[in-house]
């Protein structure tokens, strides 16, 4: 009987309602399962390491944030990761197609598929998503759990729409092997995965397991063109524009006058200078047959 490690943030969106299914179908499907949740976020790569030692398979449940903390912990345990997706963007189980449903996540992992992901990494800080300076950071700091449980992942784009009127831009190097850029920006962000966001597509390019990172930077103008941009970036068409800076490859170097916060997959975590760096195919992740599917479509593209 295999047996499962299922650790949950109850405090994400969907939590208290959503682990009590996932274990269900656990058990349903033939699982052995030890459940642990914690209302302490920083306690969750603690029980994954204390406890994925006899698991065949380690489970989180959570949001992206509860992801982002518990990388370490994953990578160390060596288990193959399911998802059970109970936050509010939800932007890796986005990318990776797998159900929002907690039953019908939980039926992904007992149908044993595996896919190696990469994982960002800045400034020795893993991220699943995207990291980011400037807009990205003034959101997370507005969009407060209240505002996630009263509006979901809306919550996202409201904080945007209000934190656009009060940007300030920054002066940024960027490097990138033998290219040095210096930028005028109002956003800066470096994406591993599809989406950041609440479904905002790193770029149109962009995937999880592509060994390498997209980084685009927004420069400053006029409110109206600003705005202008929003639905362009909500859709992933970064190339389209020509006020928006496109780069791909496997590291790169951000330079800022002063320290600048770095925001990892929601939460505040470092800051510039930064160094943002690929890890190919580090992680196992169950996924549904739904995205091999959709990855082999688009590789063929």
């Amino acid at each position: 009987m295999p047996r499962a490690l299922l650790v949950a943030n109850p405090r994400a969106r969907a939590g208290t309602r959503g682990v009590g299914s996932a274990v269900k179908r656990l058990l349903e499907r033939g699982f052995a399962v030890d459940s642990m949740v914690t209302t302490k976020p920083d306690e969750v790569p603690k029980l994954i390491g204390a406890h994925c030692a006899p698991a065949d398979v380690v489970i989180v449940g959570g949001g992206d944030g509860t992801l982002n903390v518990a990388a370490t912990a994953l990578i160390g345990c060596g288990r193959p990761v399911g998802i059970l997706p109970l936050g509010t963007a939800n932007d890796l189980a986005r990318t990776l197609l797998i159900p929002f449903e907690p039953a019908a996540a939980m039926e992904v992992v007992a149908q044993g598929r595996t896919r190696c992901i990469d994982l960002g990494r800045v400034n020795g800080v893993y991220f699943f998503n995207v990291a980011s300076v400037g807009l990205s950071v003034h959101v997370a700091r507005r969009v407060t759990p209240e505002l996630k449980q009263r509006f979901g992942a809306l919550a996202y784009a409201r904080a945007a729409l209000t934190e656009i009127t009060r940007l300030r831009p920054f002066r940024a190097r960027i490097d990138s092997g033998n290219e040095h850029l210096e930028v005028e920006a109002v956003q800066i962000a470096v994406g591993n995965g599809r989406y950041h966001g609440g479904g905002t597509p790193v770029a149109a390019e962009a995937e999880v397991d592509d060994r390498q990172l997209f980084l685009y930077s927004i420069p400053p103008q006029r409110l109206l063109k600003l705005l202008r941009l929003v639905p362009v970036i909500r859709r992933g068409a970064h190339s389209e524009t020509p006020h928006v800076l496109l780069l791909h490859g496997r590291e790169f170097m951000l330079h800022t006058p002063r320290p600048m916060p770095v925001d990892t997959d929601g939460e505040l975590t470092t800051h510039t200078p930064a160094h943002f760096e690929v890890l190919p195919a580090v992680l196992p992740v169950f996924v549904p047959e739904a995205y091999v599917i959709e990855r082999e479509r688009r590789a063929a593209q």
